[in-house]
């Protein structure tokens, strides 16, 4: 989490063992996000929620990764670079491709498609570049 970040909200998402106490934090930080100047987001946010996006066990906490992310670029639309073009954009494209077959996966499936749409509507904010790392393909 980021430097600027309350220190018992940081301390707490590392060290909660319970996966409600962790989307509760998700949550809460899905509040506080939007107050973030996208210049002061440390590069601990994103790296905490991109991981909480592969998390491939809890689909619960995958799940509220992607709203909290989806609620702060929702927002504050400049954060979107920082948050969605490191990587998830591909783990939610999996989601999509996923959730095709299985009805179960339906949600994540919307979920991860949005997802997906706003990291490319980042990328096209940002001239194009980080959503496919150094390679354009258009």
């Amino acid at each position: 989490m980021s430097a600027n970040t309350p220190l018992p909200l940081r301390t707490r998402y590392t060290t909660a063992v319970s996966e409600d106490v962790k989307v509760s934090l998700l949550a809460t930080l899905a509040a506080w996000l939007p107050r973030v100047s996208p210049d002061a987001l440390a590069p601990a946010v994103p790296a905490q929620l991109l991981a909480a996006l592969k998390d491939g066990a809890r689909e619960n906490l995958r799940r509220a990764a992607a709203r909290c992310v989806l609620a702060a670029v929702r927002v504050s639309p400049g954060l979107a670079p920082a948050l969605l073009l490191g990587g998830a954009a591909e783990v939610c494209l999996k989601w999509v491709s996923d959730a095709l077959p299985k009805p179960a996966l339906r949600l994540d499936g919307v979920l991860g498609a949005v997802v997906v749409a706003r990291a490319l509507q980042a990328a096209d904010a940002t001239g194009g570049c980080g959503l496919y790392g150094d390679h354009d393909i258009l």
